[in-house]
């Protein structure tokens, strides 16, 4: 059977005879879909906007963002890159399924990065932190091509509604002092991305993520992003079912528009390293069809935690509170464009 996993108009495998499961699959699926359409690495313009698309089904528009300060300081926010903020999604999509809060407290960072695998270099720390910041910002735009002849649909998505930052660490920021920031406080994620997750795991008992396999793909990002695959979709298929996802699916999301030929000589250690840290993942790569998909039994609750959450400290009401989405209105941020 031959699946088109990564196209708009099955993004997602939903429960059969329900339009509700179907409904709340897509948008899960939309969330791991902005995941996985990060720049693999740092962009030419970070200040401009990053697109992926893929001609007649879908274009992904990520958008940098801009905000003047309190004291008159231009905020200009980068688009994030790279493996640190896939690490940093897959982390509080797991504090969202254990907590079942929207706001979600990073405690002590240091601890949750040596979990993820990182060493507390200053260096990589300084990364980690500025990326943190990105997402905070980011929004997603999606143009979808449902069917030919038919109208398109412009969906606008942000992961976070609101950071929580101490009082003059934007001003650092903006100013290109990220070593004088302290570590944003928390992130609330946004309304539809915590409901996406819960519903989620409340239909398939699993955290969106399966494994902290995630450790041994801490330098390749598009390993990342083919496990984060593997991770959202394998253990969705049935019992005995197989599904084929060609090369030309793959390439229209994954890639940039190569060849099957090219793409396999650029990313097959990178889709082989995804399958070795997912040890229970049943997939073999054929060549000439694409990705043989066979259902995987997902692994216990407790062995898909990539970092637990550090003790939560109690959070002080008179913070300094930003909400990168407030200039624009609720109504605003339910309409499709």
């Amino acid at each position: 059977m031959t699946s088109d996993l990564l196209s708009y108009g099955n993004l997602s495998i939903p429960e059969p005879g329900s339009a509700a499961s179907a409904t709340s699959e897509l948008s899960f699926s939309l969330a791991a879909f902005c995941l996985m359409g990060l720049p693999l690495y740092k962009p030419t313009n970070p200040t401009q906007n990053f697109v992926r698309r893929s001609p007649g089904k879908y274009a992904l528009t990520i958008r940098p963002f801009e905000i003047t300060l309190d004291d008159g300081t231009e905020l200009r926010v980068p688009i994030p890159f790279g493996v640190m903020p896939r690490y940093a999604i897959f982390w509080i999509m797991t504090q969202v399924a254990r907590t079942r809060q929207r706001e979600i407290p990073l405690g002590v960072i240091k601890e949750w990065s040596q979990e993820i695998g990182l060493k507390g270099r200053a260096d990589q720390l300084l990364y980690l932190k500025d990326q943190l910041v990105r997402l905070a910002f980011v929004d997603f735009n999606l143009q979808l091509v449902e069917g030919e002849g038919e109208d398109d649909r412009i969906t606008r998505r942000t992961l976070i509604d609101e950071a929580v930052f101490s009082k003059g660490d934007l001003q650092n920021y903006a100013n290109g002092r990220i070593d004088k920031m302290r570590w944003p406080k928390s992130l609330m994620v946004s309304e539809w991305f915590y409901q996406a997750i819960c519903d989620y795991v409340d239909r398939n008992n699993i955290v969106p993520i399966a494994t902290v396999g995630l450790r041994k793909l801490t330098r390749t990002p598009m390993a990342i992003d083919f496990f984060a695959f593997l991770s959202l979709y394998l253990p969705r298929l049935k019992e005995g079912e197989q599904r084929i996802v060609a090369w030309e699916t793959i390439i229209s999301h994954f890639g940039q528009n190569q060849t099957p030929a090219r793409f396999l000589k650029d990313y097959r250690s990178s889709i082989e390293r995804a399958i070795e840290a997912y040890p229970a993942a049943n997939v073999t790569v054929d060549p000439k069809q694409g990705l043989i998909l066979r259902h995987t039994d997902p692994a216990p609750m407790e062995e898909l935690i990539l970092a637990p959450v550090a003790a939560a400290r109690a959070v002080k009401r008179d913070r300094y509170r930003v909400k990168p989405r407030g200039i624009r209105t609720n109504a605003v941020q339910r309409t499709l464009l």
